[in-house]
């Protein structure tokens, strides 16, 4: 039986941090459960997404993060399938009404790839349980219109009391994206 090493908390290889390097991915595609792979001037990187646990705290040490341009830039490809308004999007990122021109910028930061962008903690979380709710979901469904659909269907689940997923995402707590984020993982384990 041979052992791999693996780092301990806080430490994660060079080659293994997206955040170093270049800002701007290419190319994104699904990994494996949990997880978001881009390909960036040829060099493979894997981010994953924060582990869920019943306790609501994350186990381990914390993930790498993407670079804030290839969130921004995911962020919006997500918001356009699910067919988001402004409202939408800058409540899901966690900004007010009156910060629509700070998102604004970041669009175009990320359409730049400019190293300077930056996200805060807060939504680098946000952006990465929509993208592994997206992730989730998609396993739920063989037709993709399904699972797109699926955000804003209603849904008899307690944690929906009658109302669609993404009403509980605009409420715009974090608990209420861990909530949902929650259901999907264990709909899509066959748990829920």
């Amino acid at each position: 039986m041979t052992s791999k090493k693996v780092p301990g908390p806080g430490k994660v290889p060079k080659e293994q941090n997206p955040g170093r390097g270049d800002p701007c991915p290419s190319a994104w595609s699904t990994g494996p459960a949990g997880s978001l792979s881009w390909v960036a001037e040829g060099v493979a990187t894997q981010w994953h997404s924060p582990p869920f646990s019943a306790s609501f705290a994350l186990a381990g040490p914390p993930a790498p993060r993407p670079p804030a341009a290839a969130a921004i830039k995911a962020f919006r490809q997500l918001a356009t399938v699910w067919s988001l308004g402004m409202s939408g999007q800058l409540t899901l990122l966690g900004l007010r009404e009156t910060q629509k021109a700070t998102y604004y910028r970041w669009l175009r930061e990320a359409q730049a790839g400019s190293p300077a962008l930056q996200l805060d903690r807060d939504q680098m979380a946000r952006i990465g349980h929509l993208l592994a709710i997206f992730e989730a979901v998609g396993h739920l469904f063989q037709e993709p219109e399904q699972a797109d659909a699926w955000v804003r269907r209603p849904n008899a689940y307690p944690v929906f009391q009658g109302r669609s997923p993404l009403e509980r995402l605009l409420r715009g707590g974090m608990e209420d994206f861990i909530a949902v984020r929650a259901y999907a993982e264990a709909a899509r384990e066959g748990l829920a």
